[in-house]
């Protein structure tokens, strides 16, 4: 008589597959939100961009700093254990990074389209053939 559980047959390689398929989600999101962040950089240099790619910077760079000082017990026995938890800093840059990217995407996106204007217009004004005074095309 065999012992089988009750339960699915999931096991182990059914968890690495799991982290696998989870791994290349991850990778491909971050992929497309880096191409987004230089994307809006490069078509749009404002102010703004610049500003929330500093705070960035500076969130990551101060929750590895922080974490840092945790692992090597700078803020007592308590804090080594929660350490990783200032990573969250760095998660908190990407997101404001990525809101002002769409913020500044959906700002600037209709900047250099055509304003609206009526059709008729736009038929009417339009001078159709040339003038006496345009050169003629050789």
């Amino acid at each position: 008589m065999s012992r089988h559980g009750s339960g699915s047959d999931f096991g182990v390689g059914g968890l690495v597959g799991l982290a696998i398929v989870l791994a290349v989600i991850a990778a491909y999101l971050i992929f497309h939100a880096i191409c987004f962040v230089i994307k809006t950089g490069v078509k749009y240099p404002v102010k703004g961009f610049k500003l929330s790619l500093a705070v960035f910077a500076l969130l990551c760079i101060l929750g590895g700093l922080l974490a840092y000082a945790a692992y090597a017990g700078v803020f007592g026995a308590a804090l080594v254990q929660n350490a990783g938890s200032f990573g969250a800093l760095g998660y908190i840059g990407a997101f404001q990074l990525l809101i002002t990217c769409a913020v500044i995407q959906r700002k600037y996106s209709g900047t250099f389209m055509k304003e609206d204007i009526d059709i008729r217009t736009e038929i009417l004004g339009k001078k159709w053939w040339a003038d006496d005074d345009t050169p003629i095309a050789a």
